[in-house]
C-alpha cells in the first residue's frame, strides 16, 4: 500500500533538488521532481546562511510545479557530519538507542550535548571474541545545523517527518541497485566527496572527503574569466583533464584538485583492504555532480587502476508516466535514498506542530474510549430493562388467561419492583454519561498545548483523568480550566509527579478527579 506523498528535499550549495514521492515498502514512486539553483551564499558546509532566500526559493519552486504536499523529508550534507560504524551488545531494539547515547562520547571526540544522535542497524548479529554483537551506523549531526532546517521548515509552513544524512541517503540507494560483490562509489560532489565501499549489498564502509570539483571550476573561470554556469556548460562537451591545448598551468590546477581528491581515496582504499584480505573490489562506479565533467571516469579509472563506470539511472525507481524525468532520477539520488527514512536526525523536542497532532490523536482515542465505556456502562441496564417489560407483558397475557390471579400479581409486583431498581440505575448512570462526549470536547478547547491526555477512567459518579504536562504551571492551568466547568461538583487531586531523566518525557505526571454534580 502506497504512502501518502511527501517531499524529500536536499539542498547543496548550487541546487536545491526538491521530489514529491511515496513509498511502498522498498519501492519509492516519484510523482514530481524539480531542481533550482540555490541563492548565492544562502548555505555553506550544510549550514543555512540565508534562510529567507531559501525559504523563498522554495515556495515558488512548490507553487510553480502544483506540488501541494506539506509533510517533508530533508536531506543534509555536510564535513561537521561525523559517523562511526560500531559494533554494541546484542540487546533488544528498544534498548539500543539508550546505550547508544550512553556510550555516544566514546565514539565522538566532541561534546555530546552539542549534537544530535541518531544510528541504523548494519548487522543484527556478528560473532566475535566478545559473543553475539550488533554492527551499527551511528551518526552525529550539530545542533546548529539541523535547526536551520527546522527554520525553513516552519516558514514555508511544512511538517518535517524527519532529516536523513547524505552519506547514509546514498547508501539506501547503492545497496539496492548493486548487490552482489565489492563496489567501491564514489559521489564526487561541488563541495565534498562521499566514499562508499559495499559488499553483497551491506555497508563496509562510508567516508567523507571535504573536497569536491569546485577547485577545478574555479580554475577555469580564473583562466578563462568565465562565470560559474558558463565553466559546468563547457566542461561537459570539453575534457580539460588530458592535454589543454598546452596550457601546462591549467592543466596542472586542475590535475592538483582532481589529485587531492583521488588521494584521499587511495588512502581509504588501503585502510580497507588491510583489513580485508579476503574481499577484493569487482566494479568501481561515479555518480553525482563530477559525472559532468568530460573524460572524468577514465582519469579517474587510470588514477586508481580501476575500470570506473558512471551511473547514469535507477533502474528499479518507479516515475510517473506524467513527467518525463526517467533518465534525470540518478541527479535526485539523495532525495531517493532518503525517502526510506532510515536514519532521523530530528530533534527530539517537540515542535508545536508535533504537540498538535499528538493531542488531536490522544483525544480522538480520548473520545472512543469514552463511548466504549459509555456502551458497556449502558448496555447492561438496558438490556435488564428490555427483559423485565417482556417478562412484564408474559405476566399481563397470564393474568387474562387464568382465572386465579393472585400468585402471577405477587410476581408481577416483584417485577415492578425491579423494574424500578434497573430504572434508577438507568437514570443515574445515563445523564453524565451522556453528557461525556460534551464534556470531552470542552476540555479539549480550554486544554493547554503543554498538557496532554494518557487515560480516562469514567464510571456513574466521576471521571479520573491521567496525563502529563510540560510543567506543573500547565497542570494547575489546566485545574483551574475544569474548575470552571459546571459539570463537576468537586475536584481533588490524587497525584502529581516530577519525571525523572529516566523516563521517555520529561516534565510532570498527574492525575485528577472530577465528581459529577447532582
Amino acid at each position: 500500500m502506497l504512502s501518502k506523498k511527501f517531499l524529500s528535499i536536499f539542498i547543496e550549495k548550487d541546487y536545491i533538488k526538491i521530489t514529491e514521492v511515496s513509498r511502498n515498502k522498498d519501492i519509492i514512486h516519484m510523482h514530481k521532481a524539480v531542481t533550482v539553483k540555490t541563492p548565492q551564499n544562502s548555505i555553506e558546509n550544510g549550514f543555512i546562511k540565508e534562510k529567507d532566500a531559501i525559504t523563498h526559493i522554495i515556495k515558488q519552486a512548490l507553487e510553480d510545479n502544483e506540488i501541494k504536499s506539506k509533510t517533508a523529508v530533508f536531506i543534509v550534507g555536510s564535513s561537521k557530519i561525523i559517523s562511526r560504524e560500531v559494533s554494541i551488545p546484542h540487546v533488544s531494539d528498544g534498548k539500543t538507542k539508550a546505550l547508544i547515547k550512553m556510550n555516544a562520547s566514546d565514539y565522538f571526540p566532541v561534546n555530546i550535548d552539542d549534537y544530535i544522535i541518531d544510528y541504523r542497524v548494519l548487522e543484527r548479529i556478528v560473532e566475535n571474541k566478545d559473543g553475539k554483537q550488533k554492527k551499527v551506523l551511528v551518526v552525529a549531526t550539530p545542533n546548529m545545523l539541523i535547526n536551520g532546517y527546522m527554520d525553513i521548515a516552519k516558514s514555508i509552513g511544512i511538517y518535517v517527518k524527519s532529516i536523513e544524512c547524505s552519506g547514509n541517503a546514498l547508501f539506501q540507494v547503492l545497496k539496492k541497485g548493486y548487490p552482489k560483490g565489492t563496489n567501491l562509489f564514489v559521489d564526487l560532489g561541488i563541495e565534498g566527496t562521499t566514499v562508499t565501499i559495499l559488499k553483497d549489498g551491506k555497508l563496509e564502509l562510508q567516508r567523507y572527503i571535504p573536497d569536491g570539483i569546485e577547485g577545478i571550476y574555479k580554475a577555469v573561470m580564473q583562466q578563462f574569466n568565465m562565470d560559474y554556469e558558463e565553466v559546468k556548460e563547457i566542461m561537459g562537451v570539453k575534457s580539460f583533464l588530458f592535454g589543454n591545448e598546452g596550457n601546462p598551468y591549467l592543466l596542472g590546477e586542475i590535475t592538483k584538485s582532481i589529485n587531492r581528491i583521488l588521494t584521499g581515496i587511495s588512502r581509504l582504499l588501503d585502510f580497507y583492504n588491510s583489513r580485508n584480505t579476503d574481499s577484493s573490489l569487482i566494479n568501481a562506479y561515479l555518480t553525482g555532480a563530477g559525472t559532468k565533467l568530460l573524460g572524468i571516469d577514465r582519469y579517474i579509472g587510470e588514477f586508481l587502476k580501476f575500470e570506473v563506470t558512471i551511473i547514469d539511472r535507477y533502474y528499479y525507481l518507479q516515475v510517473s508516466k506524467k513527467q518525463d524525468f526517467s533518465m534525470k532520477t540518478v541527479e535526485y539520488g539523495e532525495c531517493i535514498g532518503g525517502s526510506y527514512e532510515t536514519i532521523n536526525l530530528k530533534p527530539d523536542i517537540e515542535s508545536s506542530e508535533d504537540i498538535k497532532r499528538k493531542n488531536k490523536t490522544l483525544v480522538t482515542k480520548g473520545v472512543l474510549l469514552a463511548i466504549l465505556v459509555a456502551v458497556v456502562v449502558l448496555f447492561v441496564p438496558v438490556q435488564d430493562l428490555i427483559r423485565l417489560k417482556v417478562n412484564e407483558t408474559s405476566l399481563r397475557k397470564k393474568m387474562d388467561r387464568v382465572s386465579s390471579i393472585q400468585p402471577i400479581i405477587i410476581e408481577h409486583n416483584e417485577m415492578i419492583n425491579q423494574l424500578k431498581v434497573r430504572e434508577t440505575i438507568m437514570e443515574a448512570s445515563a445523564n453524565p454519561s451522556e453528557q461525556f462526549l460534551e464534556i470531552i470536547q470542552e476540555m479539549k478547547a480550554v486544554m493547554p498545548t503543554g498538557v496532554y491526555y494518557l487515560t480516562f477512567q469514567h464510571d456513574v459518579d466521576s471521571l479520573t483523568i491521567s496525563g502529563q504536562a510540560e510543567d506543573k504551571l500547565n497542570v494547575a492551568k489546566f485545574f483551574e480550566k475544569i474548575e470552571e466547568m459546571s459539570y463537576f461538583s468537586s475536584i481533588y487531586i490524587p497525584s502529581i509527579t516530577e519525571l525523572t531523566s529516566d523516563d521517555d518525557n520529561a516534565g510532570v505526571s498527574f492525575s485528577v478527579t472530577c465528581v459529577y454534580a447532582e
